[in-house]
């Protein structure tokens, strides 16, 4: 089965490093993270992801709805399950 885990960061990545490694736990290798607006910390982040997740940055927050939508429009796969970055 194809299926990509996506989540939404704006302010502060704090659980982020966590979520990505619970979700890779899960057997998940593809996940995509927005970050909503260039406000957040960008480089903390990256260094998050790095190498095991795609990152899509908003140049301004434009708030869950939209960056999930934006989100959604680029998967490739079947399926695509939204979970909030703090749900570790």
């Amino acid at each position: 089965m194809n299926m990509t885990i996506v989540t939404s960061v704006y302010d502060s990545p704090c659980f982020l490093k966590e979520w990505i490694d619970s979700v890779r736990r899960q057997g998940f290798r593809n996940i995509l993270v927005g970050v909503d607006g260039e406000e957040c910390d960008i480089e903390a982040i990256k260094k998050s992801c790095q190498g095991v997740a795609k990152i899509l940055v908003s140049k301004k927050h434009v708030g869950i709805p939209t960056m999930f939508n934006s989100l959604f429009s680029i998967v490739d796969d079947e399926y695509v399950y939204k979970l909030d970055c703090d749900d570790v």
